[in-house]
C-alpha cells in the first residue's frame, strides 16, 4: 500500500510540473493569448474594471504581466504613479527606482510608460508599465521579471503584447 501511495504522489508531482498549454483570454472586448509555459494566475472582475495576472510557470520563474482596465477615462500618469507607490510599499521589493514617464507604444497603441527596477528578495528585477485609453476604457499593463530571466521571459511577453486586442 505504501508503494502505491508513493507512486501516486510521484505521478501527481510529475503531472503538476507539465508546461501549461497556450490559451486565450477574452472578456469585455479584451483579447490576448497566454503563451505555452505561462498561466493566468489571478483574475478579478471589479464591475467597472478588471484585473488579470499572467505568470511564467515554475517556482523559480520570475515573469509576470499584469493587465488591468477601468471603464471610462482615468488619468494615465496617476495610474502609473499609484502603481509605483504600491510597488514601494511591498515588503518583498526593495531599492525601487524608475525613469521618467515617457510617450511610448504597447502593441502599436500610443501609451505613457515607465521603466523601473528594484530587488525582489535581493534579486535584481526590472519592469515596464504602460497606460493608455482605448474604446472607452483606461488600461494599465505592467510586465516584470528578474534581470537574469530577461531572455527567458521575452518570448512570452512579446506574444502576450502582440496578441493583445481591444474591440
Amino acid at each position: 500500500m505504501k508503494k502505491v501511495i508513493l507512486i501516486l504522489l510521484t505521478l501527481s508531482f510529475l503531472c503538476s510540473c507539465q508546461e501549461t498549454p497556450e490559451s486565450t483570454f477574452e472578456k469585455d472586448g479584451v483579447y490576448l493569448l497566454s503563451p505555452k509555459g505561462w498561466s493566468i494566475s489571478e483574475q478579478e472582475d471589479y464591475g467597472s474594471g478588471y484585473y488579470l495576472a499572467i505568470e511564467k510557470d515554475g517556482f523559480d520563474s520570475s515573469g509576470i504581466m499584469l493587465v488591468m482596465w477601468f471603464e471610462g477615462v482615468l488619468n494615465r500618469t496617476d495610474l502609473i504613479n499609484n502603481f509605483m507607490d504600491e510597488l514601494r510599499n511591498q515588503w518583498l521589493l526593495s531599492d525601487i527606482s524608475s525613469r521618467a514617464i515617457i510617450n511610448n507604444k504597447f502593441n502599436s497603441i500610443s501609451s505613457l510608460s515607465l521603466q523601473y527596477q528594484g530587488s525582489v528578495l535581493g534579486m535584481p528585477h526590472e519592469g515596464i508599465s504602460h497606460s493608455f485609453h482605448i474604446n472607452g476604457k483606461t488600461f494599465y499593463v505592467a510586465k516584470q521579471g528578474a534581470v537574469e530571466d530577461r531572455d527567458i521571459n521575452e518570448k512570452g511577453f512579446d506574444l502576450i503584447e502582440k496578441s493583445f486586442r481591444v474591440y
